[in-house]
Formats: structure tokens, C-alpha cells, sequence
């Protein structure tokens, strides 16, 4: 059981090396790299998104559903996985084609004239394909748990694009360019050599019936994906449009440094995934005291990490970062306190997939797409930046009350929201103070002493109340001894 849980926090830690890339070159890139450069970076990052997102088609995660049906003999699993990347290099034939033709278009239409076709369009594209195939074969060697060969097609391709990130920003100095011509080139390099051996020893396979049950199984994750991916850059895109460069990349960094709470977040519950999915079909009597507590720990971690980071960014961005940075002290707080949505998210939507309602996904994300548009628009005209921030939380508390409402329909176990109802009412009230009173009053200095006492104040009572209630509960059951999953792998 120990092994099985390690590897299940590895492969979760693996997953999430795409997003850790770059808040490990943060230091590099905020010393080397303007806010301008801040923003390229952005929309970058906004671009490459939906090309994986046209390449993948979903495929990785149908993986998942498809692998033990085709895994009987070695070569009928070689023949699916080949059949899968053969997909993406014949999609990748074509895009090309119509990117050689329009791609100029496209981005000075999506990026107006700040992303040139001809300086980022086609690095951005082979990365993409790298990263799609990349993403596919490390899902196969997670199903076929193949760890050494899940650890090798994750971590020599971030390592090499690492680098190239910085001998593209530190060494050539060539500004958002060389950190994406950079990253792209070390892509390639760690990428290619394995397709390429992979294709000699395998060839090119292209099994019509795997294609079709695949796109079928995957169309309607597609199109969630495409809500969801449109929901998360819908800040950066209309900061794009009414905004500068400079202050997209302020709020661009914002963004990144409040990035490794959902990084934790999702880290914790892809590793626990297995275990409550195993607790929710299982028969045990404390079943749901085990439940709840895998989900005060998910509000747990997001209390923690949102008030921890709170208490100690202000001194870090004013004594590291050149001056042009430091507003982005004015976001971070409202973005991190976003995160808290998310995390009541993650649990009310859990039912959805236990209970195979995921056909309700996308309605959940179009809606909250719609308000969270709908508040950045308006409040953007009074606030700036701030607005927009405020209409990320609209994003993450809106899909939460959704999947809340839809978990009360299933009639699924319900989390008690009032657990942490008090820490919910003064995080929020703490965070509207410090705005309407603090910032715009209160010397820098005494602004990080409050932050500080805050955060530490905040973080204490996080655990009193959720672990101090745990511990209460469990005494009064007589639970507290008896040793489950959640001891294993939660906090």
C-alpha cells in the first residue's frame, strides 16, 4: 500500500511539471525580462494551450478508458499508442499547412500584433506537438505503470527546455523571444530522439477502430476543455485587449506566483483520487468520517497555502524584483483568495464524476465562463486591474456554488460547507479591509508587518478549526486509532 501511494503522489507530481517550469525560471525572468516580455510570455502560453488543445483531442485521457482493452499482446498495446501519436503527427501535417497559409492571421488577431507569427508562431507549434505526444506517452506508461519510463519522458524534456529558457533569457539575452524560442528548442531536443527511436522500432501505426472509439469517448472532454481553457484565460485576454503590455505582464507574474496553490491543491487530490474513490464503493462503517476527512484536508492546504503566501510575497517582491514589478503585490492576494473557490470546487464536483454525471461539467463551465465575463467586463471600467481579479474569484466561487447545487440534486454525501464557513467569512473579510483601508493608506512597511501577522494568525486558526475539529469527532466516534488512507497520504 505504501509503494502504490508513493507512485500515486509521484505520477501527481510528474503531471504537474508543465506548470512548475515556469515558476522555477520566475527568478530568472523577473530580473531578466521586462513586464512587456512579461506579457508576451502570456499570450504565449494562452496560444500554445489551444494548439495542444486541437493536437490532443482529449486522447490522453482516454487513454484511461482504452488501455485494457487493448493490452491483451504487446503488439495490440504497441498498435494503440502508435495509433494515438500517429494521429497527432498527421493533425500536426495539417495544421501546419494552414499555418503556413493563415498564421500571421490568427495571431495578430488573438494576440493584436504583440505575438508575430513570424517570431513565436512556429516555435510555439513544434513545442505544442512535442508536449501533446509528450502528454500521451506519459499517460500510457502511468496506465501500463511504467514508472521509470513515466519519470524519463517527464523530466528530461523540462529539464532541456529549462535550460534552453535560460540560455535564451540569461546567456543570448533575446527577452520573451529566447525564453520561448529557448523552452521550444530544449523541447524538441529531449523529445524528438524518443519518438524517433520509438517509430523505428514500432513504425507508423494507424488503427481506424481505435480512432473512432477514441474521438467518439473524447469529444465531449473536448469541449469542456475548450470552456474551461477559454474560462482560465479569459483574465489575460481582456487584459490584452484594454490594457498595456506592461500591465498584463504585471498581472501575468501576479498569476504565476499565486500558481502553486492550485499546483498543491491538485497535487494532494490526484494523489488521494484513488483512495476516496475506494472509500466511496467500499462498505466501512466510519466511511463518512473518512470522506470528510480527505475534503477538510483539500480546504485545509488552501487556507494554509493562501494565507502563508500572503504573510511573506510583499518582502520578496519589494527587496528581489525591479520596481516594475511591484504592483503585482495589489493582485496577489485576490487571486490567491480565489483559490479557496477551487478548492470547494474540487470537492462538490467529486460526486459528479463518481456518480458519471460529467455531462454537467461543461454546463457548469459556460455558465460560470458567462459571469466571470460578464464581471471582468464591468468591473474592470471601475476598478482596472483589481476588477479583473475579483472577476477570477467570480470565476472559481461561481463554479463552485453550481457543482454545490448539482451535489444537493445527487443526493451524493454531502461535505458540511459550515466546517469551514467562519474561515471562508473572514478570509474574505480581512482581504476587503486590507483593500479598502490598508493599501491605499498605510506606509509598504507596515503593510508587510500586517500581512504577516495575518497570515500567521490565519494559518493557526486554519488548523484549529479543521484539524482540531477532526481530532474532536474522531474521539467521539472512537475513530481517531484506526488507521485508513487518509492517514497514509493526507495530512
Amino acid at each position: 500500500m505504501k509503494m502504490q501511494a508513493k507512485a500515486t503522489v509521484l505520477y501527481s507530481l510528474l503531471g504537474f511539471i508543465p506548470f512548475v517550469s515556469s515558476f522555477v525560471l520566475l527568478p530568472v525572468n523577473v530580473t531578466y525580462l521586462s513586464p512587456a516580455d512579461f506579457g508576451v510570455l502570456a499570450l504565449a502560453a494562452i496560444a500554445q494551450s489551444y494548439i495542444s488543445l486541437l493536437l490532443l483531442f482529449g486522447m490522453d485521457g482516454a487513454i484511461n478508458r482504452f488501455y485494457f482493452d487493448h493490452n491483451e499482446t504487446p503488439e495490440k498495446t504497441s498498435e494503440f499508442l502508435n495509433t494515438l501519436l500517429s494521429v497527432v503527427l498527421l493533425k500536426c501535417t495539417l495544421m501546419s499547412a494552414v499555418l503556413y497559409f493563415t498564421g500571421d492571421w490568427i495571431l495578430r488577431f488573438f494576440g493584436e500584433g504583440k505575438l508575430p507569427f513570424e517570431d513565436y508562431g512556429w516555435f510555439l507549434f513544434f513545442q505544442a506537438i512535442f508536449l501533446s505526444m509528450n502528454a500521451l506517452l506519459f499517460q500510457y506508461y502511468r496506465v501500463a505503470q511504467k514508472l521509470q519510463n513515466a519519470v524519463l519522458v517527464s523530466l528530461l524534456p523540462f529539464v532541456l527546455s529549462t535550460a534552453g529558457g535560460l540560455i535564451g533569457v540569461v546567456y543570448l539575452k533575446e527577452g520573451a523571444w529566447g525564453s520561448v524560442a529557448g523552452k521550444a528548442v530544449g523541447t524538441i531536443l529531449a523529445s524528438a530522439p524518443i519518438y524517433i527511436l520509438l517509430f523505428l522500432k514500432s513504425g507508423f501505426k494507424l488503427n481506424f477502430s481505435v480512432v473512432k472509439d477514441v474521438y467518439l469517448y473524447s469529444y465531449p472532454v473536448v469541449l469542456y476543455t475548450l470552456i474551461s481553457n477559454t474560462s482560465a484565460a479569459i483574465d489575460k485576454i481582456f487584459l490584452n485587449q484594454f490594457f498595456s503590455l506592461s500591465e498584463l505582464g504585471i498581472y501575468n507574474l501576479a498569476v504565476t506566483i499565486a500558481a502553486p496553490i492550485g499546483i498543491l491543491l491538485m497535487g494532494y487530490w490526484n494523489a488521494v483520487t484513488p483512495n476516496l474513490m475506494e472509500t466511496y464503493i467500499g462498505e466501512e462503517e466510519n466511511k463518512g468520517a473518512i470522506i470528510e476527512r480527505y475534503y477538510n484536508n483539500v480546504l485545509l492546504i488552501s487556507f494554509i497555502a493562501i494565507w502563508a503566501l500572503i504573510a511573506v510575497v510583499n518582502p520578496v517582491i519589494f527587496n528581489f524584483l525591479k520596481e516594475g514589478y511591484w504592483d503585482s503585490y495589489l493582485y496577489i492576494p485576490l487571486l490567491a483568495f480565489a483559490f479557496i473557490g477551487r478548492a470547494y470546487y474540487i470537492v462538490y464536483s467529486f460526486s459528479l464524476f463518481y456518480y458519471k454525471k460529467t455531462y454537467l461539467l461543461p454546463i457548469i463551465n459556460l455558465v460560470s465562463l458567462v459571469l466571470t465575463a460578464a464581471a471582468i467586463y464591468v468591473l474592470a471600467q471601475y476598478l482596472g486591474i483589481v476588477g479583473v481579479c475579483i472577476g477570477v474569484g467570480v470565476s472559481q466561487f461561481s463554479q463552485f456554488l453550481i457543482a454545490y447545487y448539482f451535489d444537493k440534486e445527487i443526493n451524493a454525501f454531502k461535505y458540511p460547507v459550515k466546517n469551514t464557513l467562519l474561515l471562508l467569512g473572514m478570509s474574505f473579510l480581512i482581504i476587503f479591509l486590507n483593500y479598502v483601508l490598508i493599501y491605499e493608506v498605510v506606509d509598504i512597511f507596515w503593510v508587510n508587518i500586517i500581512h504577516v501577522g495575518e497570515g500567521v494568525s490565519m494559518v493557526l486558526l486554519a488548523v484549529f478549526l479543521i484539524k482540531g475539529k477532526v481530532v474532536v469527532n474522531s474521539l467521539r466516534n472512537g475513530s481517531f486509532a484506526r488507521a485508513s488512507g487518509a492517514d497514509q497520504i493526507g495530512l
